[in-house]
Order: C-alpha cells, then structure tokens, then sequence
C-alpha cells in the first residue's frame, strides 16, 4: 500500500478516520437515544424511577410527560440530520479522496511505462499496458474503497453491538457467536475460488485489449482477407469470460445479504420467544426486542456492506498485486535511469565506438550481437547491412542507448553513454521503418511532444521541404493544418514515411538515424531523399539500417553484419569487391 500512497496522503487518512470515528459516535447517539424513547412508551413511570431521566425532566424543567416527549422526539429527529449530513460529506469526501487518488494513480502508472526502458516494452504488449492502466479504475473503487467501507462499517458495528451486549449480553453473545461462525464458513470455502476468478477476469481482460488492439490495427489487412470475424470471435469469447467471472463473484457478494437477514430475523424472533416462555412481562420484552429490531435493521446492511466490500476486493486483488508489481518495478528502473543521467552534458566531437559489445535478449541463449566493435567518426555517412536477424536493428538500438549491453560498452568521444542516457539521447533524429501519426495536424505530427504556442513554422517548413514533402503540403486547402486521421489513414504510405523524417529534421539533431526509413518511398522519391540527406553528411552523424543496397550506396562506410556479428566493413565499392555476401546482395 505504500507504493500505491504516498506520505502526502496520510493528512486524508488521518481526516478520513476521524470522521468515521465521529460518524460511528453520532449512530450510537442516535441509537443510544431511541433506548429511553422506547422505554419511556412502554412505562412511562420511568421519567419518576430513573436518575438519567429524572434529572433531565428537572434541569430543562419540563411541565408534563407529553411536552418531554415530544422535545425528546425532536432532540432525536435533530440527532438524525446531523448524523446523516455527516454521513452524506463523509460519502463525498471518500469518493473524491478515492477519485482523485484514481488520477493520482493511473498517472503514475502510465508515466511509469513511460520512463521505463525500451528493453521492458519489448516484454510486453500493448493490450498488458492498456488493461492495467483502465484497471485502475476497479482497483480504486472495488479494492481501496472497499477497505475504506470495511473500516467504516466495522467502527459502525462494534459500536452497535457494545449497545446490544449492554442491553443483553447473553443474547448478543450467542447472536454474535452464530453470525460469525456462519460468515466464516461461507467465506473460508469461497475465499480461494473469489481470487481465482479474480485472476481470470484479469488474464482475459489483458486479452480482450490485446483482440482490440490487433483487430483495429490490421483493418486493411482483416478485411481484405476477410478476417474481422476472427477478431470478433476472440473478443467475444474473453468477454463472455469476463462475465462469467464477474457473475459468479458478484453472486456471491450479494447472498451474504440473504444469510444475514435469515439469520438476523431468526434470531430475534427466537430471544422474544424465549423471554415469554421464561415468563418475562410482555411490556419489558417488548423495549428489548424493540432496541434489538432498530440495531439489526441498521446492522444488517453493515454486515452485507461488510461482506460485499469483502468478496469485491478478493476479487480485484489480483488486478492490484499485477498494478502494484508495475509500479514497483518501472518505479525502481526509472529511478536508475535518472541516477545514470546526472552529471555534466554529453559533448560530440569526435567519435560514436562501438567496443566489444555483446548483447543477449532476456531469456534467450544465443547473443543477438558478438564482440561488436567499430567506430563512426562525426558527420559522416554509415550504413548497417545484412540478411534478417543479423543484428543491424540490435545494434543501433545498443547505440541510440534504448538497449544496454550485455557486456561492452558505446562510447562518445570516450564517454559511456549509458552515464549521460538523457543528454545522449537528445542529440539523436530518429526514423522508424512504421512511423506512428497522431490524429492531429501536420504541424502537430512534424512537431512531436510540443505545444501549438512551443512550434516553429520556419522549422516546420524547413523539415517538410528536406523530406520532399514541402509541394505536397502546400497544395492542401488547409496547409500544414490540416488533420492527418488516426495512425495518418489520410496519407499514403509514403507521405506518412515522409513526414516521420520531417518530424527527426524539426529538433536539427547532430546524430540522425534511419530504420529502413526508406522502405515506403518509391525509388525516384528515395535517390532525391538520399541525396539531399548526403548533403547533410557534413553537418550530421547519419546511421541508415537498410535491406536495399541502393539506400546506402553513398555512405561513406557499411557495416555488414550476419548473426550478430560484424562481418565486414568498408565502402559500398570495397565490400563489392572483399565480401562475396555484400556482393550477392547487390546482385553481383
């Protein structure tokens, strides 16, 4: 629980129990006053023979029973209003504590995933984090409300059956003994089964987002192969699990009610019975048996309140450990993350080395990358290359810093560059082989991560016109404010290639990366692109991981990589001519 609060919470917590305190003691005035009232009906020579009583009817000096009665009936009805507005701000403020703690909570989570590195998203898959995030929601209001009422209403019972055990202690006693023997039984048996529903409704959940996620995002390709059935049938099986398991638990969250209204009315019929068989006066069992049914109706729903709270957040348990484990674990690796990132700002003046690098994905034998060293002087042209699986991805990702190193390590003009990760990173453009649009503007798009006050649109122009992209743009009605679709449906794949290039161009980053950045450009399209980036060879640091050997043909050096170690290396004519696989590639 520490993880999900914070010490700035423990004000709310301490306010919050103060206020269940002070509610708990306004039910048992209101109770503790129906007792005189009730007695006072049945022998009104009470007002004479009690001290309590007595001593109020002279301190106020009353003139007749009746007038008493009716100042204590009002007292009473008071009694109740403050009680219940108490009720009613207490109801607000732990609905607003938990909703704003929801917030609280699900930003976390999600700055969580954030900041946490590159190597724990390839773990994981975007309907996990979409689940856990949405499921914040059940945690806050089924698990940590559900503590919240459990306390409330076990304040609220205890100080009910201290009033039961005053009035009768023998009959509470075996009340309480019978009540609670049969809750335990009824939930010792379900305990397990509740969390094992818990956990499914939780592993299907994931797998539903997950349906969502694939279905929507292969629409072209599910409908031309007419495959959206198959995306439905899988989302439609884990909701019917999803409702299985929510039905049986919310099944048994609501018999307890059944249960203790049974058992509660049975009780209290049996002790009148009782009393008028051991020939107690009809008028003494009547003020009992009273006090007992105006306890019990207040009792039973704290008990079935009790009982729900119970079940709910056995259920959601499940959900909360998986969100507790997220925060802990992306919590502590961003706080290494920061550790690495003080210290005075990464320069670049010389060289990116590359220094016996070996790397190894989690949980596989063999190293995607062996011994690795090479070096990529500043503002030059260097080209990745190799059949798949080679490494080329792997090993620019080591470079850009998103995977650490096995052993070895990347330096920059002799700097670990895992010690300066932040400062590392912001010198570096990079391009993706699927570039990723958000359902905004052009300018948006070109200006990732900025406000609309933050964007330059000298820069914007500036980006579009070296992405070849400038005359496009310029021929649409709205400019560079018109909205591009979710994911850029509106483009076609090459703009939306073209404008994730824009989008590297717009920081004017010293290191530019290119992910096969080029594979959606027609080949016209592509030699203009190449050639007006080899005019920045001078000014920037270019690192192109490409298939097509004419994406590389004017870098100034290529890697050639094959299972995961660097092969050969040289420029496009010497690898033609010493590396008979480059050779092959190129069709020579």
């Amino acid at each position: 629980m520490a993880v999900i609060f914070q010490k700035e919470d423990t004000a709310n917590f301490v306010l919050l129990v103060l206020g269940i305190l002070f509610n708990s003691l306004l039910e048992l005035l209101g109770i503790g006053l129906m007792v005189p009232f009730i007695s006072l009906l049945a022998h009104p020579e009470m007002l004479q023979t009690n001290v309590y009583l007595n001593r109020a009817y002279q301190l106020f000096s009353f003139h007749s029973f009746l007038q008493f009665m009716v100042v204590l009936s009002v007292v009473i009805v008071i009694v109740f209003v403050i009680k219940n507005a108490a009720l009613l701000w207490m109801t607000f403020f732990q609905t607003r504590f938990i909703f704003d703690k929801k917030t609280v909570l699900s930003t976390r989570l999600f700055k969580a995933y954030m900041t946490s590195p590159y190597s724990f998203h390839l773990k994981r898959n975007m309907g996990q984090f979409q689940q856990k995030i949405a499921a914040v929601d059940g945690v806050m209001l089924y698990g940590v409300l559900n503590i919240i009422y459990m306390l409330t209403e076990g304040l609220l019972v205890s100080c009910l059956l201290a009033v039961l055990l005053r009035t009768n202690f023998v009959m509470t006693l075996a009340a309480m003994a019978i009540l609670s023997a049969g809750l335990l039984v009824y939930f010792y048996f379900l305990q397990d089964k509740i969390h094992r529903w818990g956990e499914k409704n939780n592993w299907h959940n994931a797998l539903l987002w997950q349906q969502v996620n694939q279905g929507l995002g292969s629409i072209k390709e599910s409908k031309l192969l007419g495959k959206e059935m198959f995306f439905v049938d899988r989302f439609c099986h884990h909701s019917q699990q999803i409702s299985l398991q929510q039905s049986k638990s919310d099944v048994v969250t609501k018999s307890p009610k059944l249960f203790i209204e049974t058992i509660v009315v049975g009780l209290v019929m049996s002790a009148m019975a009782l009393c008028l068989l051991a020939g107690q006066a009809p008028g003494d069992v009547f003020v009992t048996i009273s006090l007992f049914a105006i306890v019990s109706v207040r009792l039973m729903p704290s008990l079935n309140k009790i009982s729900c709270s119970w079940a709910s957040f056995k259920f959601f348990l499940p959900c909360f450990n998986a969100i507790y484990d997220d925060l802990v674990a992306c919590e502590k690796l961003e706080g290494q993350l920061r550790a690495r990132v003080i210290g005075e700002p990464l320069s670049f003046f010389r060289e990116i080395v590359m220094r016996d690098v070996v790397f190894f994905y989690e949980n596989t034998a063999v190293p995607a990358l062996r011994d690795v060293s090479l070096e990529i002087p500043k503002n030059t042209m260097v080209g990745f290359i190799g059949p798949s699986g080679a490494g080329k991805t792997t090993a620019v990702d080591v470079i850009l810093g998103l995977l650490e190193p096995s052993s070895g390590k990347v330096l920059v003009d002799g700097v670990d560059v895992h010690t300066h990760l932040g400062s590392w990173q912001r010198t570096i453009g990079y391009i993706p082989q699927t570039i990723y649009l958000c359902d905004e503007t052009i300018r948006s798009n070109v200006a990732f991560g900025l406000d609309a006050a933050e964007i330059s649109d000298e820069k914007i122009w500036q980006s579009l016109r070296l992405a070849q992209l400038e005359e496009f743009v310029r021929s649409l009605p709205q400019g560079i404010e018109t909205t591009v679709g979710e994911r850029g449906v509106r483009l076609s794949g090459g703009q939306r290639q073209r404008i994730g290039i824009a989008r590297a161009l717009y920081y004017d980053p010293q290191v530019l990366v290119m992910d096969e950045a080029t594979a959606a450009l027609d080949n016209e399209t592509e030699r203009s692109f190449m050639e007006a980036l080899a005019g920045l060879a001078g000014e920037r640091t270019i690192i192109v991981i490409a298939h097509r050997l004419s994406t590389v043909r004017q870098c100034d050096r290529i890697f050639f990589l094959k299972d995961g170690a660097l092969v050969s290396q040289g420029t496009y004519i010497e690898l033609s001519e010493s590396c008979p696989e480059f050779r092959k590639m190129a069709g020579g």
